[in-house]
């Protein structure tokens, strides 16, 4: 799964998410040069993801065998 082609293919630029203390966590996609970077950014490794372009406030939600998580997307 190349999740970080797909997500600068559609120009979005920053990632973030909220951690396990509710601090919000930033990254900036255009820095990132693999998929592995940005997995390991988000703390997941996805076996499914649902994505939301068109939403208010664009992202994504991961889902490992365990949890999920939620990822917001800004261009």
């Amino acid at each position: 799964m190349e999740l970080l082609n797909l997500l600068k293919k559609e120009n979005f630029t920053r990632i973030s998410f909220h951690d396990e203390y509710n601090v919000v966590q930033f990254s900036n996609l255009l820095e990132l040069t693999s998929n592995d970077q940005l997995i390991s950014f988000m703390e997941i490794t996805p076996v499914r993801l649902e994505y939301y372009p068109f939403e208010i406030k664009p992202h994504i939600i991961c889902y490992d065998e365990l949890r999920s998580k939620k990822f917001f997307l800004f261009r």
